[in-house]
């Protein structure tokens, strides 16, 4: 029994240790120096990052050595051929392939007034990369190693994202990601990434809109509410008028049809009538014409019956025409007067009115001619 308890121990030490190493997160620190820079003054600065960066996370990351990863980005080429150093899009590729979580590098330089720092903390995905860490360090060696510990704390810092808001109407409510915020608190800091902010206010309708803030840097976000629209709760209805409104005149069916078609006799008999007067003017100038022509200055070259026998066709002609004439303005007359008098008949007779007598024609048919008469 002892003895089964005893190597249960020993297997439980024996596998939390490799367990331990499973969840170790691994990373890579190098500074690289600048031409006018001591390559040694750079290897011991790289050193002085690493020790900074194992201590602010609790030892919870192993480093790699400077000299083995320095070699693998050496050894390794780009694609342009070059050492992989001198790209970083080769460097993330290979922090990649030895399964890095931490991939910190650098390069420092000599300034007129001391040192210059620049410290890249790359991300596995090239949009998610922070903006590098710069300083103008002023003063001696001493003061450069003094700022490792600043640039250790910002490695190992989480990225944020400055996120405006702004909102119309002033005043609404704001919702950031669910939790509820304020436009005129100034920027909020938010971690790098899509975010969405929602607005709403007494009458107006709610609007959301989706920000992606990117690492280290400023994003906005600006809401427009529009107003709702205003329906009433039920139309007010028409007030009830009890007064009888008056009847308005107005010629009946009757009327318009008869009036209508006196109308159209009227207008085709006063065509017609002057279409004979035409007729019977061009008789009267035939015989103006073929007088001039036969009898000039009142002298006649043929016989007075030859004359006359001559003219007499278009005289008949044109007498026949006169007529026609004659009676087809008549009857244009007659036509025009009847339908007057219908609708004058139809308006003075509508509900309301006085009764009127009035006179109405009639025409009545006889043997040999029309007359026309006038009754009430």
């Amino acid at each position: 029994m002892r003895s089964g308890i005893l190597m249960a121990c020993v297997t439980v030490l024996l596998v939390l240790p490799q367990h331990a190493r499973a969840q170790e997160s691994r990373g890579a620190v190098l500074l690289q120096p600048e031409s006018d820079m001591d390559r040694e003054l750079a290897d011991d600065l790289t050193e002085v990052l690493i020790s900074a960066v194992i201590d602010k996370s609790d030892r919870s990351l192993k480093i790699e050595g400077k000299e083995s990863f320095k070699r693998v980005l050496t050894e390794k080429k780009a694609s342009d051929g070059n050492v992989c150093l001198s790209s970083m899009e080769c460097v993330r590729i290979a922090g990649k392939e030895m399964g890095l979580n931490l991939l910190v590098l650098g390069k420092v330089g000599k300034s007129a007034t001391g040192f210059r720092l620049e410290v890249w903390r790359l991300s596995m995905d090239a949009k998610a990369d922070r903006k590098p860490y710069r300083k103008a360090v002023t003063g001696d060696v001493a003061r450069l190693i003094e700022e490792m510990d600043s640039a250790a704390d910002w490695v190992l810092s989480e990225p944020e994202s400055s996120l405006t808001i702004s909102v119309e109407p002033a005043g609404a409510s704001l919702l950031l990601d669910g939790s509820p915020a304020k436009a005129d608190a100034g920027p909020i800091k938010v971690a790098p990434g899509k975010h969405k902010v929602r607005g709403s206010s007494t009458g107006f309708e709610d609007s959301e809109v989706e920000v992606d803030c990117p690492p280290d840097g400023e994003c906005s976000a600006k809401l427009v509410l529009a107003k709702k629209a205003v329906v009433p709760d039920k139309i007010p209805d028409k007030p009830k008028d009890d007064k009888k409104k008056p009847v308005q005149p107005g010629l009946s069916t009757g009327t318009v049809v008869a009036s209508s078609v006196l109308g159209g006799i009227a207008v085709l008999a006063g065509g017609g009538s002057l279409f004979f007067f035409i007729k019977k003017t061009q008789a009267e100038n035939d015989i103006a014409d073929f007088t001039a022509l036969q009898c000039p200055d009142g002298k006649c070259k043929i016989s007075e019956k030859q004359y006359e026998d001559s003219i007499a066709p278009t005289k008949a002609d044109g007498e026949r025409n006169a007529e026609w004439a004659t009676i087809m303005g008549i009857g244009a007359g007659v036509a025009a007067v009847a339908g007057a008098t219908e609708v004058l008949v139809d308006l003075i007779s509508q509900p309301g009115s006085t009764p009127k007598s009035a006179f109405v024609p009639a025409v009545r048919p006889g043997m040999s001619s029309l007359s026309l008469e006038w009754v009430f």
